[in-house]
C-alpha cells in the first residue's frame, strides 16, 4: 500500500506543517504569547508562547499523521480500507492543521473571525463525509466500527457500518444545522450520538444472531 499512496502521505504529511511556515512569515508581527486554545465562543482562553505556537503545534498534528498513516498502511486488512477513504483520512489532519494555525494567528493579529463556529463547522462537515463513505468500508483493523462483535462477523461489520453511515450524517446535518449555537454540550450530544448508535446496534445484532445460532 505504501507504493500507491507515498505521494498523497508525503504531501499530506507536509501540509500539516505548513503553519510553521505561516508563523515565520508572520513572526515579527506576531505578539510574544499566542491564543493556542478557545472557548465555543471563540474566545481566546490559553496563551502560549511564539515559539510553541508556531513549531510545536504543527510538529503535533505532523505527529499524529505520522501515527495514522503508520496504522493504516500496516494494517493486515489495509486493502479493504480503499483507496479513496484513505485519501480523504490522510487529509483530515492536515486540513486541521491548517485551520487551527490561520485561526489561531489571525486572532492574534486582532483579525476577529468566530472560531466556534469554524470549528463546529468543520466537526459537522467531517461526520458528513465519514457517514458517506461508511457503508462502502470493507472489514478491516484501523478504520470504523471497531468493535468485538463487527471484528469478529463479516455479516455484523456490513449492517453496522450501513447504520454508520446513516447515524453519522444525521449527527452532521444536525451539528452543522445548529453550528451558530455554538453550544458546546450539543455538538457533544451529536457527536456522541453518532458514534453510540452503531455500536449499540453492532451489540444488538450480536446478540439477535447468536440466539437464533
Amino acid at each position: 500500500m505504501w507504493r500507491q499512496n507515498k505521494v498523497k502521505v508525503i504531501v499530506t504529511s507536509l501540509v500539516t506543517l505548513v503553519p510553521c511556515l505561516i508563523g515565520l512569515a508572520l513572526w515579527n508581527r506576531l505578539p510574544e504569547l499566542v491564543p493556542t486554545h478557545f472557548n465555543f465562543q471563540g474566545v481566546a482562553d490559553d496563551w502560549s508562547s511564539k515559539p510553541f505556537a508556531v513549531f510545536a503545534l504543527p510538529g503535533f498534528f505532523f505527529v499524529c499523521q505520522l501515527i495514522c498513516v503508520f496504522a493504516m498502511l500496516h494494517d493486515p486488512k489495509g486493502e479493504n480500507i480503499g483507496e479513496k477513504l484513505i485519501s480523504i483520512l490522510l487529509w483530515v489532519l492536515p486540513v486541521t492543521s491548517m485551520v487551527v494555525g490561520v485561526c489561531m494567528y489571525m486572532y492574534a493579529l486582532n483579525i476577529r473571525i468566530n472560531i466556534g463556529f469554524v470549528s463546529i463547522t468543520l466537526i459537522g462537515i467531517l461526520q458528513i463525509v465519514l457517514g458517506n463513505l461508511m457503508p462502502k468500508l470493507r472489514h478491516n483493523y484501523t478504520v470504523g466500527i471497531k468493535t468485538a462483535w463487527t471484528l469478529s462477523d463479516p455479516e455484523n461489520w456490513y449492517h453496522t457500518h450501513r447504520v454508520a453511515g446513516w447515524s453519522l450524517v444525521a449527527a452532521g446535518v444536525l451539528t452543522l444545522a445548529t453550528a451558530l449555537l455554538m453550544s458546546p454540550w450539543l455538538m457533544l450530544i451529536l457527536t456522541v450520538a453518532g458514534i453510540a448508535v452503531p455500536i449499540v446496534y453492532s451489540f444488538i445484532y450480536y446478540r439477535q444472531h447468536k440466539s437464533q445460532g
